[in-house]
């Protein structure tokens, strides 16, 4: 279904298969939320977005290959520890606006759990 021929994937009925996470949670939440999930309110969407993808970009892109990868993947004697602990001091700066939102805010986007607070 996928012709990366990776996950996700999905194909909601007999539509076209999405891939590609963001598409799959955008779809999903015009489909299937509510509006404190995911507002119709132009404006507050775009909050939304905004937060969801700065957390793809910034946390999972920080975290997923120069982190987990390297320590899960990759055999205890070929990990190369100052890259790793490069990496965690990196992924950290990003982690630290997160906190910091969550001071003014229960969520990313605001007081309710939206599609900014799944990646």
């Amino acid at each position: 279904m996928n012709p990366n021929g990776t996950v996700p994937c999905l194909q909601d009925g007999h539509g076209e298969p999405l891939w590609e996470s963001g598409a799959i949670m955008r779809y999903l939440a015009n489909r299937y939320a509510d509006e404190s999930f995911w507002p119709a309110d132009l404006h507050l969407r775009a909050q939304v977005d905004k937060w969801a993808e700065w957390s793809k970009l910034n946390v999972a892109g920080n975290y997923t290959s120069p982190v987990f990868w390297q320590v899960v993947r990759i055999p205890v004697e070929r990990r190369n520890a100052e890259l790793i602990d490069s990496a965690v001091k990196n992924l950290e700066k990003y982690l630290q606006i997160a906190d910091h939102q969550l001071t003014t805010s229960q969520y990313l986007a605001g007081e309710t759990l939206t599609l900014a607070d799944i990646p």
